[in-house]
């Protein structure tokens, strides 16, 4: 999987991306109230406008395509680093999606 996509993603819609000067394969920036991440954006027209969707898993390396780990903290590429845990602000209580509630800014990484 690691030959096919050797770097981490968030797939974004083509127009959001243009309104923020985003072009595909480019690294950019998320952030949201809890910390930030650094992947590279594939324009996918079939994601909302207003949404965006980063695969999990990328903390790790990959020693054979000579991969290093990302950093566990800001800056790497783990979708949960941007999570808040506060179930008061941050998540249905009744489905616990944090995921598809946690609030993030996309932005070109410079």
């Amino acid at each position: 999987m690691r030959e096919l996509e050797p770097d981490p993603t968030v797939h974004i819609h083509p127009k959001t991306a243009k309104e923020r000067g985003i072009q595909d394969g480019e690294w950019v920036k998320i952030t949201s109230s809890e910390g930030w991440i650094r992947v590279k954006a594939v324009l996918y027209p079939g994601i909302r406008r207003d949404t965006v969707m980063v695969p999990h898993g990328w903390s790790q390396g990959c020693k054979a395509l000579g991969i290093e780990d990302a950093p566990v903290t800001d800056g790497g590429a783990n979708v949960n680093h941007l999570y808040a845990t506060d179930e008061r602000w941050d998540f249905d209580p009744l489905v616990t999606a944090m995921s598809s509630q946690t609030m993030v800014e996309v932005s070109k990484d410079e």
